[in-house]
């Protein structure tokens, strides 16, 4: 999952691999001669995040956008280990159906994970490798990777996205995200923190966080909120994000004793916890919805004031 913080994240570990580093070779699905000529040789100059998109740019004065969606991924491997065939890549996601006599399923679809130890070299969905002397940074399933010679941050997609509160180069313009809060007044709160014109790097995620963390409803309108709610929640979006950018993806602190504590769902408000507790009140659960907005959302009916 790449949502803001995660991908900075991602930026942050290519730096520490390729910042400054010659470009020994270059090579993928579809990377055409010319591109692959411009590549050979440049230095790394520079990796930056704008929301969900990461940017290389090369000595060469060519440019990699990179957005990997919610399939995409970057793996960095010792060279020696990488040329040897010994690197392995992610472990592949499979989705099955279980039958209707599994009733703890309910017949939903449910996710392995399958290790084949197969040579990351040879990999089906290897989309991009670079090469440096020491070590090579591949993509793996990522549906965006476009080289172009103008820096992507000067057209579209990334010159539409809204104030990126993981911008080191740019200050979170709040002002501008109450301004936006005026033009998308007919929105659900849910659907609105996932306009990227709105603000840049807030997913699926983020989202349901967010908006629990401010105990708003995410099926109300963006018309119905107070000047003072939009400010709160303007704030949260970039204290949430913030706070997953230095917490490795969290958004809640695990707890230091109990049976939880390193339970996945321990690291997050709501998300992915339809049916259990909340943190918070402690008096309902979870609750789940994939019709009312565009993609899955959770919230807890008692903090957050909704059924």
């Amino acid at each position: 999952m790449s949502e803001g913080p995660e991908v900075r994240i991602i930026a942050d570990k290519l730096s520490t691999v390729l910042l400054g580093r010659e470009i020994i070779d270059a090579y993928g699905k579809g990377i055409e001669a010319e591109v692959k000529s411009d590549l050979m040789g440049a230095k790394v100059n520079k990796i930056e995040t704008f929301g969900k998109n990461i940017v290389i740019s090369f000595s060469s004065r060519i440019f990699l956008r990179n957005h990997m969606m919610m399939w995409g991924k970057w793996r960095i491997y010792e060279r020696t280990l990488f040329d040897q065939g010994l690197a392995h890549p992610p472990p592949r996601s499979l989705w099955y159906r279980k039958g209707k006599a599994d009733k703890n399923r309910r017949g939903k679809a449910s996710i392995v994970r399958v290790d084949n130890q197969v040579d990351a070299r040879n990999d089906s969905r290897v989309r991009l490798v670079l090469l440096t002397a020491s070590h090579a940074a591949v993509q793996f399933n990522g549906p965006v990777i476009q080289f172009s010679h103008k820096h992507p941050s000067s057209v579209s997609p990334i010159a539409l996205l809204g104030p990126d509160p993981l911008n080191n180069k740019k200050k979170y313009d709040k002002n501008l995200v109450l301004t936006r809060f005026e033009e998308r007044q007919g929105k659900l709160l849910s659907d609105l923190l996932l306009d990227q014109t709105f603000v840049a790097g807030v997913g699926n995620k983020y989202k349901s966080e967010i908006l629990f963390q401010v105990k708003l409803c995410p099926f109300i309108k963006a018309s119905e909120l107070s000047r003072s709610k939009r400010v709160k929640l303007t704030n949260q979006i970039h204290k949430t994000l913030l706070f997953g950018y230095h917490n490795n993806g969290r958004t809640r602190l695990a707890q230091s004793n109990g049976a939880l504590k390193d339970k996945w769902t321990a690291r997050y408000w709501v998300f992915r916890r339809a049916g259990q507790l909340c943190w918070i009140c402690g008096i309902t659960n979870i609750q789940m919805d994939r019709k009312r907005t565009r993609r899955v959302t959770y919230w807890c009916p008692n903090c957050q004031g909704c059924r």
